[in-house]
């Protein structure tokens, strides 16, 4: 079993049938997510490192609001987040607390990110940036366990604070402040923004995310759900479907009756993918 090679994404019935005719994901707006810390979070780690660093509060400041107010005035950002698992039963039968947090179905797709880049299409505007990351797990000051490759994430979240540091101390500890070029700019923002979107709070290790993060500088086309929440769409077309390899049935009442209607759902969409039912006993 090699769990990287799969994604889960934990939806509702009207959500499946949606991504199986719609041939998309959703992105949604940060500010929308189930953490109410995203971002927030992330910027805490970034102030803490830099201060273990020995770097003045002024130079932290300095820098925090820059890539703060930027972020702010010039984009919106959008998540859309998988679950991945190296537990044998979870990687079968799903994860029932997700189940219960955000329905009763489980999406296994491929790993998108095995296919070639310009199959994608995830934002066809220009201004925009989006990157794939692991999600690292913290509780108090430290790292929490974050499956079996804690220590490589550590070490490549690690990494990411270390350019923000040198970016700091080459720019920030200076007045007036030295100017990057705009290569310097895009380099440690990509930093900032991993940093600030791939790092939750302990509570949430069990999800052991991995998320796509998409930053938008241009203005493009927003949609709303029927909750009221904005998305943008991501991996608008075809292949998003045959990257699915399975649907999973979590606790509902008939298991056996629901899988039939997935099977009819899938066919009537053209969409090769196997459905298990989840032997996890609890029914909805």
């Amino acid at each position: 079993m090699n769990a990287w090679q799969y994604h889960y994404h934990y939806t509702d019935k009207k959500g499946l049938e949606g991504i199986l005719r719609d041939k998309y994901l959703r992105a949604t707006f940060v500010t929308q997510t189930n953490d109410n810390l995203e971002f927030t979070h992330g910027i805490k780690l970034i102030h803490q490192h830099l201060r273990k660093k020995n770097l003045k509060d002024e130079y932290i400041k300095r820098f925090l609001d820059t890539f703060v107010n930027f972020i702010v005035d010039n984009s919106e950002v959008f998540l859309t987040c998988f679950a991945t698992t190296f537990d044998q039963y979870i990687f079968k039968n799903g994860l029932l607390s997700q189940f219960l947090r955000y329905g009763n179905y489980a999406i296994k797709f491929k790993d998108p990110l095995l296919r070639p880049k310009e199959v994608f299409n995830i934002n066809s505007n220009e201004g925009s940036f989006w990157t794939r990351t692991f999600v690292y797990y913290f509780k108090n000051d430290g790292f929490g366990k974050v499956l079996s490759h804690d220590i490589i994430f550590k070490d490549v979240f690690a990494k990411e604070l270390c350019n923000i540091e040198k970016h700091v101390r080459e720019f920030f500890t200076k007045l007036p402040p030295k100017i990057p070029t705009s290569d310097q700019f895009s380099e440690v923002l990509n930093n900032f923004l991993r940093c600030c979107y791939s790092s939750k709070h302990y509570g949430f290790s069990e999800e052991n995310e991995i998320r796509f993060i998409v930053i938008v500088f241009n203005k493009m086309e927003f949609y709303y759900s029927d909750q009221g929440r904005k998305y943008i769409k991501i991996f608008e077309n075809d292949e998003i479907t045959r990257d699915i390899e399975e649907i999973i049935i979590g606790p509902v009442f008939d298991k056996k009756k629901e899988a039939i209607e997935i099977k009819k759902m899938l066919k009537s969409y053209n969409v090769n993918a196997k459905v298990r039912i989840s032997t996890t006993p609890l029914k909805k």
